[in-house]
């Protein structure tokens, strides 16, 4: 199944350096169904996201998208950050009292 994750990066504006941000939102409805220690070790895996990887995924980006070179760093750079970031404070996130 293909699915569209464009909004994940762009919250429906145009792709561009001022989008690269590390803004969160966090949806608590679900907290409750989760379980600490497979959330803990899930959040490890996006820890592993490097700005290489992410490099190499932006640049599958076609041509005729015409994403300038300085975006397509901007987003490799946001990918990995927020991979790291992501990882270093999901589960404070959802249990903000250390739950």
């Amino acid at each position: 199944m293909a699915i569209d994750h464009t909004h994940d990066f762009t919250w429906g504006a145009a792709l561009g350096r001022r989008r690269a941000n590390m803004d969160s939102a966090v949806s608590r409805e679900f907290v409750s169904l989760l379980e600490r220690a497979e959330v803990d070790a899930a959040a490890t895996r996006p820890g592993e996201m490097r700005y290489p990887v992410a490099e190499v995924i932006v640049a599958r980006v076609p041509g005729e998208w015409e994403v300038e070179q300085a975006v397509r760093i901007a987003w490799s750079t946001f990918i990995a950050d927020r991979a790291a970031f992501l990882a270093a404070n999901l589960a404070g996130w959802l249990w903000p009292q250390g739950g």
